[in-house]
C-alpha cells in the first residue's frame, strides 16, 4: 500500500514524496467536547495527522476538540477561531509542585485545539486549509521547532470570517533567549 506524506528535510520546507510505509499513528486526542446543535468540527484527528505527518514535533503533538460555542454565538461574531497550534514550556522553580500535572508542565508541550464552526461553513474551512492553510501550519511548525525545550510560548491561530469567506492567521511568540 502506498501512502503520501510530507517529508521534512533538514528542518526546511517540506518536500512531497511517496513511501511504502504504513502511516504514522494518529496524533493522540486529549479531549473531545460535545457539540451544540448547528455546529461541527471542521475535521478530525485522522486528517490532521495525515496533513502533519513528518513534522519535526509530530510525536509530541496532541489534539483537543473544544466544543463550548453555540452556532448562534459563532454566527454573531465577525470571525471565529478554527484551529490553534501552541508550544509552551514553563520554567521550574523551588515552589513548583511535585504533582505529575505540574511536572508535565515543565516539559515542552505542543498542542492543537480544534474549535467548532457553524456546520454550514465546514466545506469552506476544509477548502481553505487544502489550498493554503496546511502549508501555513507546516511552515509555522517547522519555524518553531528550534524553540523546542526553551522557556516560553508560541502560537498560531487560524480564524474564519464567515461574512466574507476569508481567513486570517495570527502568530504570537514569547520565547526566552537561550542561556549561554
Amino acid at each position: 500500500m502506498r501512502h503520501h506524506f510530507d517529508v521534512w528535510q533538514n528542518n526546511k520546507n517540506p518536500i512531497h514524496t511517496m513511501m511504502d510505509e504504513t502511516p504514522p499513528p494518529l496524533i493522540p486526542t486529549r479531549y473531545k467536547s460535545p457539540l451544540t446543535k448547528g455546529t461541527s468540527y471542521p475535521f478530525g484527528a485522522e486528517l490532521i495527522s495525515r496533513e502533519l505527518a513528518g513534522a519535526p514535533q509530530y510525536g509530541l503533538l496532541d489534539i483537543g476538540f473544544s466544543g463550548e460555542k453555540s452556532q448562534a454565538f459563532l454566527l454573531s461574531r465577525n470571525s471565529f477561531p478554527v484551529l490553534r497550534f501552541e508550544y509552551q514550556k514553563a520554567e521550574g522553580s523551588y515552589s513548583t509542585s511535585n504533582s505529575s500535572w505540574s511536572l508535565t508542565r515543565l516539559e515542552p508541550n505542543w498542542r492543537i485545539t480544534v474549535y467548532p464552526i457553524p456546520s454550514g461553513t465546514r466545506r469552506f474551512c476544509r477548502d481553505y486549509l487544502a489550498a493554503s492553510g496546511w502549508s501555513i501550519i507546516r511552515t509555522w511548525l517547522n519555524d518553531e521547532w528550534p524553540n523546542n525545550g526553551r522557556i516560553g510560548s508560541a502560537s498560531l491561530v487560524i480564524s474564519a470570517f464567515h461574512h466574507d469567506n476569508e481567513f486570517k492567521h495570527e502568530t504570537k511568540s514569547s520565547i526566552l533567549p537561550s542561556k549561554p
